[in-house]
């Protein structure tokens, strides 16, 4: 227990230097998990639109063979 006013603020001031380390490694983390899912969200649109391309082929293929 902090016997000093000058105890009790470099006890304080070690407290919120911790703090303030683990909030920014914290910050870092999510910073990463939101790039993850920003990539994440930029390869379910490109797979979408593939799909929806195959699917927009194979239509017009089945158009033509009918047609035939």
């Amino acid at each position: 227990m902090a016997r000093t006013l000058k105890d009790h603020e470099e006890v304080c001031a070690e407290r919120y230097a911790s703090i303030e380390r683990r909030l920014t490694n914290l910050e870092h983390k999510v910073d990463n998990i939101h790039d993850m899912i920003e990539g994440f969200k930029t390869e379910i649109i490109k797979m979408a639109l593939r799909g929806a391309g195959m699917i927009l082929v194979a239509i017009c293929g089945a158009v033509f063979v009918i047609k035939m």
